[in-house]
C-alpha cells in the first residue's frame, strides 16, 4: 500500500493534470479542424495538434514512472468544466483566444513546477522545458487570429480532480468539413484531361496539380485523422499520438504545397474540390476499414506513384517541386506504417482478417494501383505476402 500525500504523489498529480489538459485540448482542436472554414487556420490547428500529441506521448510515459501503472490524466474539476464550456465554439477568433489562454497557463504552471522541482525529479524538469518551448512555437500563429483575451482556472489549481473519461463534450462531427465560401465543391470531380508528359510538366499544369493536392489531399487528410481521434476516443493514447503526428505532417505538407504553387506563379484562391478523401473515409464501417481506406490503400498506393514522379520532376527542372514531393513521400510512407501497425493490432495479427478488411475497403473505393515500389512498401510495414499479391495484381492488369 502506498503512503498518501508524499512529494512524488503530489508532483504526479500536477503531471497528470498536464496530461489531461493536453488530451482534452488536442481533442477540441481536432473537432475544430472540421468546422472552421479557413484552411490556413486548419493548418495552424494541425501544427498544434502534432506538438500536443508529442506532449501526450512524453507525459504518459512520465506519469507511469511516478508510482502509477498508467493514467490518461486527471485535472481540477473547475479546469475540466472550463474546457467543457468551450466545446461548442466555432468562431476561429474565439477558438484562438481560448487556445492562447491554455498555452499561457500551461507555460506559467510549468515554470512554477520547474522552479521548485526536487533534484530527484530531473526527468520531469527537463521534459517540461521541452514542452514549454513547443507551446511557444505555435503561439505566434494563433495570436494572429485571436479576439481579445479570456482567463480560466489554472491547470494546477487546488481542489477535487476528475479523470479523463473519453466522454467529455465535443462538437458533433459534421456531414462534410467546412470550406471557405469562395471555394467550389464539385462532388463528381470531372476527369482530368489527357495530357502528354510535356504538357503535364508545364508551370501552369504543375500549378493546377499542386493546388488540387492542397485541398483534396492535405487538408482532407488533416480532417479525417482528426475525426479518427475523436470518433475512436477509447483507443489508447498511442493511437492519438500516431494520428496527431500524421495531422502535423499533413499541415506541413499543406504549407509546402502552397510554396510550390506560389513558385509556379499561382495562388490558393477559389479552389475547386470534390472531398473524395473525406467521403471515401466515411465508407468504412469501423476503424479497421477506415485505416485500410485512408492509410493503407490511398496513401500506400499514392506513395508508389509519387516516388515515380520524382524523376520526371527533376528531368524537367522542377527541383523545388521534386524536393517537396520527396519529403511528402517519406512522410506518407510512415502514414501507411501507422495504418498497418493499428490494423494489424485490431485484427490481432490474423492474416485472413487483414486480407478481408483490405479486400472490403478496396471494393468500396476502387482506388487505382500503380506499379509497386517494394522497398517503400516494406518500410511502410506491409506484410511480404501482401506486397507479392499487389505485384501480381499489377502484372495481371497489364495482360
Amino acid at each position: 500500500m502506498l503512503l498518501r500525500d508524499t512529494p512524488v504523489l503530489a508532483r504526479r498529480r500536477t503531471v497528470a493534470a498536464y496530461l489531461y489538459a493536453y488530451t482534452r485540448i488536442l481533442e477540441l482542436a481536432c473537432s475544430w479542424t472540421m468546422v472552421v472554414p479557413n484552411t490556413a487556420f486548419k493548418v495552424d490547428l494541425g501544427r498544434k495538434i502534432g506538438l500536443d500529441g508529442l506532449a501526450i506521448e512524453r507525459l504518459t510515459r512520465r506519469v507511469t514512472q511516478m508510482y502509477s501503472t498508467g493514467s490518461r490524466g486527471e485535472a481540477p474539476v473547475a479546469y475540466a468544466q472550463w474546457l467543457d464550456a468551450q466545446c461548442m465554439e466555432t468562431d476561429e477568433g474565439r477558438i484562438a483566444t481560448f487556445l492562447l489562454a491554455t498555452i499561457d497557463d500551461l507555460r506559467q504552471s510549468m515554470r512554477r513546477y520547474v522552479e521548485t522541482a526536487h533534484a530527484g525529479d530531473e526527468p520531469t524538469r527537463l521534459l517540461l522545458g521541452i514542452l514549454e518551448r513547443d507551446l511557444a512555437l505555435g503561439r505566434e500563429n494563433l495570436a494572429a487570429y485571436a479576439k481579445g483575451s479570456i482567463e480560466g482556472p489554472s491547470v494546477d489549481s487546488e481542489g477535487d480532480t476528475v479523470a479523463y473519461a473519453g466522454t467529455e463534450p465535443l462538437l458533433p462531427i459534421p456531414g462534410f468539413p467546412a470550406r471557405p465560401a469562395s471555394f467550389i465543391r464539385n462532388a463528381e470531380e470531372a476527369a482530368s484531361p489527357k495530357l502528354s508528359l510535356e504538357e503535364a510538366m508545364t508551370p501552369s499544369n504543375m500549378c493546377k496539380s499542386f493546388r488540387r493536392m492542397y485541398i483534396e489531399i492535405e487538408i482532407c487528410a488533416i480532417e479525417v485523422c482528426a475525426r479518427n481521434i475523436i470518433e475512436y476516443r477509447s483507443m489508447p493514447n498511442a493511437f492519438k499520438v500516431d494520428m496527431s503526428q500524421q495531422i502535423w505532417d499533413e499541415a506541413r505538407h499543406a504549407e509546402l504545397v502552397t510554396d510550390v504553387v506560389h513558385h509556379f506563379g499561382g495562388n490558393m484562391d477559389a479552389l475547386v474540390y470534390s472531398g473524395h478523401v473525406w467521403t471515401r473515409h466515411e465508407m468504412g464501417d469501423d476503424l479497421a476499414e477506415r485505416l485500410a481506406i485512408e492509410q493503407l490503400i490511398q496513401e500506400g498506393n499514392s506513395v508508389d506513384k509519387a516516388y515515380q514522379l520524382l524523376k520526371m520532376l527533376r528531368r524537367f527542372g522542377h527541383n523545388e517541386a521534386a524536393e517537396c514531393m520527396e519529403w511528402l513521400t517519406a512522410d506518407e510512407t510512415q502514414h501507411a506504417l501507422i495504418g498497418n501497425r493499428w490494423l494489424l493490432r485490431l485484427v490481432e495479427g490474423d492474416r485472413a482478417k487483414y486480407e478481408a478488411v483490405l479486400a472490403t475497403a478496396n471494393e468500396k473505393i476502387k482506388f487505382p494501383l500503380s506499379p509497386v515500389n517494394r522497398a517503400l512498401r516494406e518500410i511502410a510495414g506491409y506484410p511480404e505476402w501482401y506486397v507479392d499479391q499487389l505485384e501480381r495484381q499489377v502484372e495481371a492488369s497489364k495482360a
